[in-house]
Formats: C-alpha cells, sequence, structure tokens
C-alpha cells in the first residue's frame, strides 16, 4: 500500500476537479482508491465525481464504500441520499439524509432534501418541520419558505402561510409562483386590497395564469370596482375561451351594473364569436340563478340556444332549473319552434320530452325521448344507422351509477360514454326510481337507446341520489335484479364541504357549516341511527356504511362495484380498467382525465375540518371493516 502515492494522486484530483476536468479528476481519484483503499474520503470524492457525470449506481457503490468506513461522515450519508432520490428510491434516501443530520444537524441542505422527500410522500407534518429547521439555519433560500408555504395552505395555517409567501417574494422578487397563493390567502382573509396588489404584481412579471386573473376580478367584484372587474375578467376569458366559470363571474358583474349594462354588453358581444356569445348568456344565466331568478334563467339559455342551437351547455343547464307550472308551456312552445332547425341539439328533444312529462303528455314525451337517444347514437355513431332499430327498448339498463353526490359520477358517466358499446341514455341523471316512478316502465325505458337491447352494447344511467333511498333499492330489486350496480364514494370531510358550497353558492343555503355541524350531530345523537339517515343532512349523505350495507344485502356483492373517488382521479386508467373488467368489457383508455362539477370555494377553518373529521373517524372505520378494505382516505 502506497499511502503517500495515493495521497499525491488524490490531490492532483481535486485540482483537476476544481478545474472542470472531470475524466481527468475521476481517473486520479479511481487509482487514489485502488492504492490506499481503506480511506473513506477518496471514495467519497470519487462518488461525488461520478455523481456529476449521472453514472449513479457507481456513485452509489463509492458512497456505500465511504460508509462502510466511517459510518459517522455526515456528507457521504448526504451524497447517497442525494444519489437514491434521483434513482426513486426514496425509502432509502430519507434513512440517509437523517442518518446526515443525526451526524451533523446544522447542515441546511440535508433537512431541505429531507422536507421535499417528505412532501412527496405526504408525510406533511414531517416535511414542515424539516422545512422550518432548513429555514432557521438558512432563511435566504427562498424554496423553502414556498414550499413550507404550501404545506401551511394544506393545513389552513394562512397567517405563516402568508409569511413565507411574502418572504419568497422579498427574496425573490420576480418568482412568479408565489404571487397567486399569497393574493390568493389575502383574499379569503377579507384583505382585499392587498390581494388586489398582488394580484396585479404578478400580471405585471407577465403572469399568464387563469387563476391570477379570474381570482383578481373576483376581488375586485368584491371591492366594487366593477369595470376594472371585468377587464380582467376578460383577460381570464381570453386565456380559456370555454371556461364557464369566468363567464359566471362576468354574469354576476354584469348583474351588479343592472339591466342597462347587460344591455350594453349584449350588444358588444354580438360582434364576436358564437362561442363566447353563447357563454356570456349561460353566464348570465348561472348568475340569475344564484339569485334564485329562474325565469330570468331560463331566459338567457334560451338567448343561448337562439345564437346557437347546437351547443350542448344551454341544453343541459336547463335540465336542472326548476321551471314553474305557468312557464312549462311557454319552454314546450320554445323547444317545438327549435325543433323545426335542422342543426337543433338531440339534447332538445330530451328536455322537451321533461316538459311534456310534467304535463303528463306521457305518449308525446316518449316519442321525444327514443327520437333524441336515436339522434344523439347516430351523431356519434353514424354507422349504425344502417341497422334495423326496434322501436322500444325492452330489456333493463346493463348498469346503474348509484351515488354518492359530489363523489365524481359525472367524470364517471363521461368515460363509460366514451366506450364504443356503451350507448348512454339522453342524460346522466333519469331519477325514475326515486322522482319519476310513476310515469311507468315505458316512460323510463324510452330514456335509452332501443338498440342496445342488442347483446353488444350496453347502456345505464347515474343518478346519485339513488342511493340514499331505501325505496329506490326495493324498487330496482323488483324490477332488475341482474342490473350492475355502481358507486363511488369520496372521502366523507370533502364530500361534506362540497355539497354544503354547491349548495351555498347556487343560494340554496343561508346556514353557515358550524351551526351544520351542530344541527345534524344533535340529530343523530337524539333520533335513531337509521331514522336520522332518512332524512338529508350533508354530514349525513357522508355516512356510507348504513347505505352500502343495504344494497349489499339485497343485491350479490358480484354485482356491486364500490370506487373510491380518490383513487379514481388519482389512478383513472387503472379504475376503469376495474370498472371495464365489472362490466365485462373490452378495455380503452381514457382520452384524457377529466373532472366535471368542480366545486368553487375557500377552504374550511381548520377547526371545522377538525370536528368533521372526528364525526366520521368512527363511520369510516365501521365501513372498512364491513368491506375489509381500506380508503384512499383512511
Amino acid at each position: 500500500m502506497d499511502v503517500e502515492a495515493a495521497q499525491q494522486i488524490f490531490s492532483a484530483g481535486e485540482h483537476l476537479e476544481q478545474a472542470g476536468k472531470l475524466e481527468q479528476a475521476l481517473a486520479c481519484y479511481q487509482q487514489a482508491t485502488k492504492l490506499y483503499p481503506e480511506h473513506y474520503h477518496y471514495h467519497y470524492k470519487l462518488g461525488n465525481v461520478l455523481l456529476q457525470q449521472e453514472q449513479l449506481e457507481s456513485a452509489a457503490e463509492s458512497f456505500r464504500k465511504a460508509i462502510s468506513l466511517n459510518n459517522h461522515d455526515s456528507w457521504s450519508h448526504y451524497a447517497l441520499g442525494e444519489v437514491l432520490t434521483q434513482q426513486q428510491n426514496l425509502t432509502a434516501a430519507i434513512e440517509n439524509y437523517q442518518q446526515a443530520i443525526s451526524i451533523n444537524p446544522d447542515f441546511c441542505w440535508s433537512h431541505y432534501n429531507l422536507a421535499r422527500l417528505y412532501q412527496q410522500q405526504n408525510q406533511l407534518e414531517s416535511a414542515k418541520a424539516c422545512y422550518q429547521e432548513a429555514i432557521r439555519l438558512k432563511s435566504d433560500y427562498f424554496w423553502s419558505h414556498y414550499f413550507l408555504a404550501e404545506i401551511l395552505t394544506i393545513f389552513q395555517d394562512r397567517e405563516q402561510a402568508i409569511h413565507h409567501y411574502q418572504q419568497v417574494i422579498e427574496l425573490n422578487p420576480d418568482f412568479l409562483k408565489a404571487y397567486y397563493p399569497l393574493a390568493r390567502h389575502l383574499q379569503q382573509q377579507g384583505k382585499l386590497e392587498a390581494a388586489a396588489d398582488y394580484y396585479l404584481r404578478g400580471i405585471e412579471l407577465k403572469q399568464s395564469d387563469f387563476n391570477i386573473y379570474y381570482f383578481l376580478g373576483e376581488t375586485l367584484v368584491q371591492l366594487t370596482r366593477y369595470t376594472e372587474a371585468i377587464d380582467h375578467c376578460e383577460a381570464a376569458i381570453e386565456l380559456q375561451p370555454n371556461n364557464l366559470q369566468a363567464y359566471f363571474l362576468l354574469g354576476l358583474i354584469l348583474l351588479n351594473q343592472g339591466d342597462q349594462e347587460i344591455a350594453k354588453y349584449r350588444d358588444t358581444a354580438a360582434r364576436q364569436s358564437t362561442i363566447f356569445q353563447v357563454n356570456l348568456e349561460l353566464g348570465l344565466a348561472q348568475a340569475w340563478q344564484q339569485q334564485g331568478e329562474t325565469v330570468e334563467s331560463i331566459k338567457c339559455c334560451q338567448k343561448a340556444i337562439e345564437i346557437d342551437p347546437t351547443a350542448e351547455m344551454p341544453y343541459r343547464i336547463l335540465q336542472h332549473i326548476a321551471v314553474e307550472n305557468q312557464d312549462i308551456e311557454q319552454g314546450i312552445t320554445f323547444y317545438q319552434k327549435i325543433s323545426g332547425l335542422r342543426s337543433s341539439s338531440p339534447l332538445l328533444w330530451g328536455n322537451l320530452g321533461d316538459l311534456l312529462t310534467k304535463q303528463s303528455r306521457l305518449t308525446e314525451a316518449i316519442d321525444c325521448y327514443r327520437t333524441s337517444c336515436y339522434q344523439n347514437t347516430v351523431n356519434n355513431y353514424p354507422q349504425l344507422a344502417q341497422l334495423n332499430w326496434q322501436q322500444h327498448k325492452q330489456k333493463a339498463p346493463d348498469f346503474l351509477v348509484i351515488g354518492a353526490t359530489k363523489c365524481g359520477t359525472t367524470s364517471l358517466f363521461f368515460y363509460l360514454s366514451q366506450h364504443s358499446q356503451i350507448l348512454p341514455p339522453h342524460k346522466k341523471e333519469i331519477n325514475f326510481f326515486n322522482h319519476n316512478f310513476e310515469q311507468g316502465l315505458t316512460w323510463y325505458l324510452s330514456h335509452f337507446p332501443a338498440i342496445t337491447d342488442d347483446i353488444q352494447y350496453l347502456t345505464g344511467e347515474a343518478s346519485p341520489l339513488y342511493i340514499y333511498n331505501d325505496q329506490v333499492r326495493e324498487r330496482v330489486k323488483q324490477l332488475f335484479p341482474n342490473t350492475k350496480i355502481i358507486v363511488m364514494l369520496r372521502e366523507p370531510v370533502s364530500r361534506t364541504i362540497s355539497e354544503y358550497y354547491h349548495a351555498a353558492n347556487h343560494g340554496l343555503e343561508q346556514r353557515s357549516l358550524g351551526k351544520i355541524i351542530e344541527q345534524e350531530t344533535k340529530r343523530l345523537a337524539t333520533k335513531p341511527r337509521g331514522e336520522a339517515l332518512d332524512n338529508f343532512g350533508y354530514l349525513l349523505n357522508s355516512i356510507y356504511i348504513d347505505r352500502i350495507e343495504k344494497w349489499l344485502t339485497d343485491f350479490p356483492s358480484e354485482n356491486i362495484l364500490i370506487i373510491d373517488s380518490g383513487l379514481f382521479f388519482h389512478q383513472t386508467d387503472q379504475v376503469m380498467q376495474q370498472v371495464w373488467e365489472f362490466l365485462d368489457l373490452p378495455a380503452i383508455a381514457p382520452p384524457r382525465n377529466v373532472r366535471y362539477n368542480i366545486g368553487s370555494y375557500s377552504p374550511v377553518h381548520q377547526e371545522i375540518n377538525q370536528q368533521l373529521q372526528e364525526f366520521f373517524l368512527p363511520y369510516n372505520q365501521e365501513l372498512a371493516t364491513y368491506l375489509d378494505r381500506k380508503f384512499s382516505w383512511q
């Protein structure tokens, strides 16, 4: 062993590495380790050069050798953690960073890198502590503040999140990503002028994010600065021309300005694209609906249809607007007038059928539903027009998506409808078994394409309220005992909050969430559970165990598929593979990941969130035990 020669060659390697001559430095370090293999630092330096050259396996081997010779060298543990991170061996990387910290707790980068890994693995408490320590050791590194602020946002510690986002901007004023979340927090705190300032500063830095324009517009509305709000709302629309949320905000702004401004804006919009004109009317329709003005909302949808009879969204919005008896005839007349246009949408016939049903004109309604199904089917699959269609569907629907509400059933139904062997009804939610049972079986089956009685085609509907109604279950069992049942279950806290804000944003709920928790908790405490669950409740609708138990009692388990909504949205391909197998269909890849009916609302206070978590814990445990499975939220 030539220790002195090894030292000389190693020193030469260091000079070469500093000069950027990595290949020559690598040769020197390799020679030094051969001459003196017991020197841990030679292996560490060799590993560093290999790491720079992205020779990860060899680098990891060198760092492990260094550690075997000196387990108390924090640098070797830290460097091995870097390599393992790049190799996606995160568990081992975490162990090495932890070891590096135990040896040298004052090196900020060990804490920072460990925090990043904890954050990636959703170990947020541990990540938070590591970022805080990294900031204590090096307070001028803006990324530590930024990622800590992200975690604090999840924990709903808004004050501290604001502090750290402000630190990010102070350290790096050109960092665009910090402006939007900081402004959003300030807006949610009611600090509207400060929020508007940060939104504007983000835009000045050439921010081209839809959200920053949209929420600036929302903030300016709250400040009653309507002219400016319109400008930024229009900028958001320019970035996402089909985002109805922006048109809804625009509609609210115009409603605040009054009928004269609405008329003037419509005149201006008439010189823009057809899409803009249609979406403007839809935004106004939703704004009127939020204020409980259903007649005005209907008028706006009808204006949109007059502009473009082929646009689907106006018909879809009209499906969910309750029509007063005195207005039904006007709606029927309107649809009959539009139906004379060859370019009208198949949805028109379905909506006309719904209005005729309200007048008990069932024969006419059934004809409309069949026309809607036929037109929609042959529009999507022209080759089916060549087949011999029977006039009446006679077989049961192949599947029912029975719930639960705000759990992703609309997105699932979209994916199902993309399969060439699934021909959907004229609308997603028919609600036959709960609201329309008296219309009769012929009326119900007319909603589905008659050609689906052919063995190679399937059809079904998705009515999320079915899961809550015992009578629905009994009726399905009586009429269609072999129909396959699909259930989607979402993490109960987020489902509850989503349903509450959906109602509040549409003017249907005036109570606070805290008051609702108090009332529904009391109802469960003072009544038998079964009796309490017979009534609507935001929390009660998220208690799944009782409903699931009843459906599994009445239907064979192999005919019921229970989907975890969290997994559905994060592992869509894998979950849809289960759905295709359940329906005995060849698998197709979803065309794109989409989410429909996403609510827009501020995060609830941490105390409310904690109350809900504690409330649902025993019911979640009961469900997991009964089904012998864990859900993504457990």
